[in-house]
């Protein structure tokens, strides 16, 4: 009996469509991140400085929990290097 109101639960509170998307993401970020190469810097000398300008808005403020002072948050970053 336990089980069926879990099952019933997950298929209430996670649509199918939510289900798809992430799945669509997940391959859309592999795919984007198929050939990344994390050593790769914006440089032709490995010697030059790279100075990294970092940009952070707050887009929307999604959950405040006061007692365990914690807040979610959705956020845009930009970094730009130079």
């Amino acid at each position: 009996m336990r089980i069926i109101r879990y099952l019933v639960a997950v298929l209430v509170l996670c649509p199918g469509r939510d289900v798809v998307g992430l799945s669509e993401e997940s391959r859309l970020i592999t795919d984007l991140l198929q050939n990344y190469v994390s050593k790769a810097r914006p440089v032709l000398e490995s010697e030059t400085v790279v100075t990294v300008s970092i940009d952070i808005s707050l887009a929307q403020i999604i959950r405040v929990d006061a007692k365990n002072q914690q807040i979610v948050t959705n956020l845009w970053m930009r970094l730009v290097s130079s």
